[in-house]
């Protein structure tokens, strides 16, 4: 895998570059001393260097590094502002979804009903219908009184 890295970065060498890595190499003496296989092959990886390292200076690293940083938190920021408003909006169904549940199905009958049986030493239900606290309907005359008991 390596040599097919370096095939790539050697075809991107600019000739300048292979030039000038001929012309250090050749004043070597032990270059010279290698097979002129060797020396090709060398030739080319010292050009993949030379490319690799112009690359790296043409990049300013700085500005590239600032940029991605910069990106990066604004796709983060970007994604937690998207979870927020969709979780907003979840809550608004959820909320909107109970009170029309509790409006379509629950009566105040009901929710009376629900009171003096699941609390029935906090609420009583009074003679008129109403429901009040133990002790607190309106007081109402013997007669009716006796009325309301067997209406119970």
């Amino acid at each position: 895998m390596p040599r097919r890295r370096t095939r790539k970065l050697t075809r991107t060498v600019s000739p300048a570059v292979q030039r000038g890595v001929r012309a250090v190499l050749r004043n070597s003496t032990a270059f010279k001393q290698l097979t002129p296989v060797r020396q090709r092959k060398l030739v080319k990886d010292l050009a993949a260097v030379a490319a690799f390292a112009e690359l790296v200076h043409s990049v300013d690293f700085p500005a590239f590094v600032t940029g991605l940083i910069a990106g990066v938190f604004q796709a983060i920021l970007g994604s937690s502002m998207r979870q927020m408003e969709a979780y907003g909006d979840l809550v608004a169904a959820v909320a909107s979804s109970v009170d029309r549940f509790v409006h379509d199905t629950q009566t105040d009958g009901d929710a009376r009903f629900y009171l003096i049986e699941n609390f029935p030493t906090l609420f009583e239900r009074c003679a008129d219908g109403t429901i009040a606290l133990v002790g607190e309907c309106p007081k109402l005359g013997a007669t009716r009184r006796a009325r309301a008991k067997l209406s119970r």
